[in-house]
C-alpha cells in the first residue's frame, strides 16, 4: 500500500499485476515500464507478467495486498489496480472474489476500479453483489475511453453494471469524445492528455469541449493533466483558467 502520484486518489493497491495492450490508449502504457523496473528489482509478483517485450498477457495474484485492503486507512479513495486490470481474461474469478471480500470488509473508505475490459466487470461484479450482499456499496467502477470508438464500445457495458459511482477516464485523450448522450448518467469523468516521451498530441480543445458537456450535464469533471509550452504539466496554476477542473463527486 503506497500514498499515490495519481492525483484524484489517495492511496493505490494492486492485488493483480500484470496485462495485455488491447487498444491505443495502451501503446505508451506507464505501469508496463513500471514493472520491467520493478521486475529487475526482484519484485516476484512481477517476474512472469512481463518480460523484454513487455506485457506478458499473464496475471499474478500478490496476496499480501489483501491485508492491505484490510487495513487501509478509513475515509481514504483507494484504486484498485493501477498496475494491470483486474477484469483481465486471464485472472480466475477465485482471486476477485478474494480482493471483493475484503474490500467489502473495509466499508469506510472509497474503492475506485478501472478497467478496458467492462464486459468481464459486467459478467464479474454482479456476482460479486450477490455472494456479499450490501457489502460492496463504496465501490466506483470506471472505463477508460481515449477515443470515440471505445467511448461508444465501453461506456454504455458501463452504465449496466449496478455500482454506487460510475465514471470514465479519457487519459490518454487521443481525440476528440461526444459524451453529451450519456454524460448526465455519469457521477464523474477523469480526462488528461499522454505523458512520457512518446506521448501522442491533445489538443486542448478537446479537453475544453469535454469540460463543457460535463458542465451542461452537472457532471463533476477532474483535470489530470494538460500540455503546456510542449510540457506536461500537473500544476493548475500554470493552465488556462478555462480548463482549471479538479471536481470529485459528492
Amino acid at each position: 500500500m503506497a500514498k499515490s502520484k495519481i492525483e484524484w486518489t489517495d492511496i493505490t493497491i494492486n492485488p493483480i499485476v500484470g496485462c495485455t495492450k488491447v487498444s491505443p490508449g495502451c501503446q505508451n502504457c506507464y505501469a508496463e515500464k513500471m514493472a520491467k523496473r520493478l521486475k529487475a528489482m526482484g519484485r516476484p509478483q512481477y517476474q512472469t507478467v512481463v518480460d523484454d517485450r513487455g506485457w506478458t498477457g499473464q496475471t499474478a495474484f500478490h496476496k499480501p495486498a489483501l491485508e492491505q485492503i484490510r487495513k487501509a486507512p478509513v475515509g481514504k479513495m483507494i484504486f484498485i489496480g493501477s498496475m494491470g486490470d483486474i477484469f483481465h481474461e486471464n485472472v480466475p474469478e477465485e482471486w476477485l472474489t478474494d480482493i471483493f471480500r475484503e474490500i467489502g470488509h473495509n466499508s469506510k473508505s472509497v474503492f475506485q476500479i478501472l478497467t478496458k475490459r467492462p464486459e468481464r466487470m459486467a459478467e464479474i461484479f454482479p456476482r460479486m453483489r450477490y455472494r456479499f450482499p450490501d457489502r460492496l456499496n463504496h465501490i466506483w467502477l470506471g472505463v477508460t475511453t481515449e477515443n470515440q470508438e471505445q467511448a461508444d464500445k465501453r461506456i454504455p457495458i458501463l452504465m449496466q453494471i449496478p455500482a454506487a459511482k460510475k465514471f470514465v477516464s479519457i487519459e490518454p485523450m487521443l481525440g476528440e469524445i461526444d459524451l453529451i448522450p450519456i454524460v448526465r448518467d455519469l457521477d464523474w469523468v477523469l480526462v488528461g492528455c499522454e505523458s512520457g516521451p512518446r506521448r501522442r498530441g491533445c489538443d486542448p480543445e478537446w479537453i475544453d469541449k469535454i469540460l463543457d458537456q460535463c458542465r451542461w450535464g452537472w457532471t463533476p469533471c477532474f483535470v489530470k493533466q494538460v500540455e503546456i509550452n510542449g510540457k506536461i504539466s500537473h500544476n493548475m496554476n500554470e493552465w488556462p483558467e478555462s480548463i482549471k477542473r479538479r471536481e470529485l463527486p459528492e
